[in-house]
């Protein structure tokens, strides 16, 4: 998974081969063309978004600066993949289930992680 990120957040790009089509790794880190998934699937700072089979999660890198939009990928009960624009990654392996009702939305929400990424280097720097 790790290599996967690396591969993803280089556009594509391997010991100075080109091989994933870099125009379509580009547009992975932009949410045009993506669709809202609406308030019932509501994150910490707003709804998501989805393309490409990466789902969009809204941020705030600080209480001044605009949204800033992180693909992540989430699997069954917890198991998310956040790619971040500082080149940053995270991944979080999850034995969740079943998650306890008190828990159930934090082993699927990915914010708690961005946060993290946030803090160690600032997405606006």
């Amino acid at each position: 998974m790790a290599k996967l990120a690396g591969l993803l957040q280089d556009r594509g790009e391997h010991d100075g081969k080109q091989l994933l089509h870099r125009g379509k790794t580009e547009e992975l880190f932009s949410i045009e063309g993506t669709l809202d998934q609406g308030p019932a699937n509501a994150l910490k700072y707003g709804d998501p978004r989805y393309k490409m089979g990466f789902h969009y999660a809204p941020v705030r890198a600080s209480e001044d600066a605009g949204t800033v939009w992180l693909p992540f990928m989430k699997g069954y009960v917890g198991n998310n993949f956040v790619l971040a624009p500082n080149g940053m990654t995270a991944i979080r392996i999850s034995n969740a289930w079943p998650a306890p009702d008190e828990a159930a939305d934090a082993v699927q929400e990915p914010t708690s992680m961005i946060e993290t990424m946030n803090k160690l280097r600032p997405f606006n720097e």
